[in-house]
């Protein structure tokens, strides 16, 4: 999934920066797939921007917004 993103040049190391840990990005789309499933109230999830470091130092998501299910009374 992360190869077809249009930003892939900039995860493999572009522009003289390094390769960032593609290990830690997937992490977090795992977690995010496991928080929707837990939380079924979650409508929406949108994490934008993320940012990746190369290996071992991870990913932060830099702005997210979350959306949940009216409950019915």
């Amino acid at each position: 999934m992360l190869a077809s993103i249009r930003g892939r040049k900039v995860l493999l190391g572009d522009r003289g920066e390094p390769p960032v840990d593609r290990e830690a990005p997937a992490r977090m789309l795992l977690r995010i797939a496991r928080l929707a499933e837990l939380l079924p109230e979650v409508a929406e999830l949108d994490v934008n921007p993320v940012r990746a470091w190369p290996e071992g130092r991870g990913v932060a998501v830099l702005d997210a917004r979350v959306l949940l299910r009216r409950q019915s009374p």
